[in-house]
């Protein structure tokens, strides 16, 4: 009997033991799962696609970065999600935000944007916002059908905007202000129907402002301000019954104001 008892005892010590030890491996390491690591409670851990954390590194390949910005973006380290302005998705780890602005560095970046950002098919927000990017709108921009959020403010930017950014049908956000643009704004504009905010200020478009504008009706800011736009204000504007903010001052304007401007 008592042998049993002894028995029961050690078979019970031994199996706290084991459980103990169970326990602490799995509170302090994760086994791979695909491109995830799972943690004790089984919950997946993001950790930044090999393609995206390589499209990235191609992205900064060829910039001048004279403030470093970019300094963790480094080869060595494997979890892109970690890297200055870089924004994952917790669940699959996929980037979905790219904001890189210049902040008290201005034109901290410069060079021109590369196709390597077609790899991250799950960009939907995209900020270059002031920095030294130059050249024209890569028209492969406009293939991003799902940003969101695009801003290249304040950059050194010329020549038209692409045609095809009427692909671009998720955009919520566009700023393309303070760039160094010409030519005439597309009527391809109009297709973005999804629009709330839009901002051309000091962008040295010319030309009559097209018609479709007034077919952003979901607009509450609109800045065509500082530009060379001539002509006619447009009557479908008054179309663009949510606005809050509207200026198109410092044009070249001509005609009356259209009464339908109300908001």
């Amino acid at each position: 009997m008592r042998e049993n008892i002894y028995f029961y005892f050690m078979l019970t010590h031994i199996l706290f033991i084991l459980s103990l030890v169970l326990l602490w491996f799995n509170t302090t390491t994760a086994t791979s799962h695909g491109h995830h690591l799972v943690d004790v409670a089984g919950q997946a851990v993001h950790k930044c696609i090999e393609k995206e954390r390589q499209a990235l590194l191609d992205f900064k390949a060829p910039l001048h970065d004279p403030y470093d910005m970019l300094s963790t973006w480094r080869p060595e380290e494997e979890d892109c999600c970690q890297w200055f302005g870089v924004t994952c998705n917790n669940q699959t780890g996929h980037v979905t935000e790219l904001a890189l602005y210049g902040g008290p560095y201005t034109g901290s970046l410069e060079g021109e944007i590369t196709l390597s950002l077609l790899n991250l098919t799950y960009l939907t927000h995209l900020e270059l916002y002031d920095n030294s990017f130059h050249g024209t709108i890569p028209k492969f921009i406009c293939s991003m059908t799902h940003l969101t959020f695009l801003s290249l403010a304040y950059n050194e930017f010329t020549g038209t905007i692409p045609e095809s950014i009427g692909n671009m049908t998720q955009l919520t956000h566009l700023d393309l202000s303070e760039n160094k643009f010409s030519g005439v704004i597309q009527e391809s504009i109009g297709s973005l129907t999804k629009l709330t905010y839009l901002n051309l200020l000091r962008t040295n478009f010319s030309g009559t402002i097209p018609r479709s504008i007034g077919s952003l009706t979901k607009l509450t800011d609109l800045y065509l301000n500082y530009n060379k736009f001539s002509g006619t204000i447009p009557m479908s504007i008054g179309s663009l019954t949510k606005l809050t903010s509207l200026d198109l001052s410092s044009n070249k304007f001509s005609g009356v104001i259209p009464t339908s401007i109300g908001y």
